[in-house]
């Protein structure tokens, strides 16, 4: 019988210094593998901004990823700051575009940076992108959708994700947590794609 893969996603940022969806966190994993992270850390409800210092202690010290049944990634991303350049672009090839594909075309390239190794934890469990359901709240809906993936409102996986987020956005470093700062990529990859040479 195939392991039931699930994941979740959460969003971080500051309005202050780097805007807000600067941080993006995203992970999946075998539903029991999640189900016992999120039992070894011992808190019922994990939202972060919601915890006390004591508690938030406890989640660091408890959030063990080290396990090939669970794929953790933290993105430095920026994406307020990126979209918003390219919204009003003196250069944008086509200035009636909507803000959604140029949403779109951040939610691709972030995609792209992971999907080799997004592949290769599913397709030896017998699963395609389509069959993952992804935990998350609004921020991250159209992404998700955008990826041709699943989606539920939160849970345990999103709970984690929250955790991730919220962790990257004070530099507090996870073990096991792939972190990728991908805030030129993106921006390089979306200026081939929808800027005027």
């Amino acid at each position: 019988m195939k392991s039931m893969i699930v994941g979740g996603a959460d969003v971080s940022g500051d309005i202050r210094r780097e805007g807000q969806r600067n941080y993006i966190s995203f992970l999946v994993g075998t539903e029991e593998k999640i189900n016992r992270i999120y039992r070894d850390i011992d808190i019922d409800g994990i939202h972060m901004s919601e915890l006390s210092d004591l508690q938030r202690k406890q989640v660091r010290d408890n959030l063990n990823f080290n396990s090939s049944d669970i794929q953790v990634w933290c993105f430095h991303v920026q994406r307020q700051r990126i979209e918003e350049s390219f919204i009003n672009h003196p250069k944008l090839k086509n200035p009636k575009l909507p803000k959604i594909n140029i949403h779109k075309n951040f939610d691709h390239h972030l995609l792209r940076s992971i999907k080799e190794e997004l592949q290769n934890f599913l397709f030896p469990r017998h699963q395609e992108f389509s069959d993952v359901t992804i935990q998350t709240d609004s921020d991250m809906r159209k992404t998700i959708e955008h990826w041709k993936m699943k989606r539920s409102s939160q849970g345990k996986a999103y709970e984690l994700a929250d955790a991730v987020a919220w962790f990257n956005q004070r530099q507090v470093n996870l073990n096991f947590c792939n972190h990728m700062d991908l805030r030129d990529f993106i921006k390089t990859s979306m200026e081939q794609d929808l800027l005027k040479r």
